[in-house]
């Protein structure tokens, strides 16, 4: 198991983050913890290091595959 520092939510990739943040059979899924939303403050430019919020998303990965995020 490792742990590893994402600078950005494109380094994790959109299919293990949203896998993560809204498992599959939940019947009401967050919007506001989909990658979508993340990317869009990142590109937007409104969670940058010039807003004071800069992504640093902490990664858990295990033989490989993200088995956790922590934004």
């Amino acid at each position: 198991m490792t742990v590893r520092l994402a600078d950005g939510v494109a380094a994790i990739g959109k299919t293990a983050w949203n896998a993560l943040a809204n498992p599959a059979g939940r019947s009401d899924p967050h919007p506001f913890t989909r990658f979508e939303f993340f990317e869009a403050l990142e590109s937007s430019g409104c969670a940058s290091a010039r807003t004071g919020w800069q992504p640093a998303h902490l990664v858990l990965e295990e033989d490989g595959a993200v088995t956790g995020i922590l934004p």
